[in-house]
């Protein structure tokens, strides 16, 4: 899956990234220090690199600390084990993996109250925690597949364009049920797959489209 279309969502490892959304590097990576904007987001055969993870595609502002800059320096000389300067080091297009960064999305819920429906709830999650995975992929709740050939994970989404079909909203699991079992909770609790909003990009060319048949006429 690849995810270009500013504000699409992508939620893995409890965290949630935006394209063109803020970020910030933490000390898992030699980047650590610099903040930048997401550009694109892939995932399974998408992916460029190996990694187990998805590609997350940032563009990072330019240190404005000599101290950061010393720091990046410091690092990426050690990496390549030769002098390396800011010249030498990219910032546009760096892919980075999700635990490296930090990102300014709210993360997923974890306080919404449902103790004055707890029984009906309790219900719900006991009941579809307990079906087999025949029955939850019967149900067809959200569009639910693996994220590559080697299901190596599973990815749920649950936005996209009225105008396109592109997703604007994707949760990545490590295996099939627990991806399948996110979505039948969705369902069962009340939620649909929202196709109410479009992405800016479709948007823009449907208003192109409409002002050139204006132009037309």
């Amino acid at each position: 899956m690849i995810l270009q279309e500013n504000g699409a969502r992508f939620c893995t490892e409890g965290k949630v990234f935006t394209i063109g959304g803020i970020i910030c590097a933490n000390d898992e990576s030699e980047y650590a220090g610099l903040c930048g904007t997401v550009m694109e987001i892939r995932s399974g055969d998408d992916c460029e690199t190996e990694n187990d993870t998805p590609d997350i595609y940032c563009a990072f502002d330019p240190p404005t600390s000599e101290d950061i800059v010393l720091e990046l320096e410091g690092r990426f000389s050690a990496l390549y084990g030769e002098p390396k300067t800011m010249d030498d080091i990219t910032l546009d297009s760096v892919i980075m993996a999700p635990e490296m960064l930090e990102s300014s999305a709210e993360p997923p819920a974890e306080g919404v109250d449902l103790s004055r429906k707890m029984e009906a709830v309790a219900d719900i999650f006991a009941k579809v925690l307990q079906m087999p995975d025949s029955a939850l992929r019967a149900l067809r709740a959200f569009p639910c597949a693996p994220a590559d050939e080697e299901a190596a994970s599973w990815e749920v989404v649950t936005e996209v364009c009225s105008l396109g079909g592109c997703d604007m909203s994707v949760y990545s699991f490590p295996d099939e049920r627990s991806a399948q079992i996110f979505a039948v909770l969705l369902k069962r609790t009340g939620c649909r797959l929202r196709y109410d909003a479009a992405c800016p990009s479709c948007y823009a060319e449907y208003q192109r489209g409409i002002l050139k048949e204006s132009e037309d006429m």
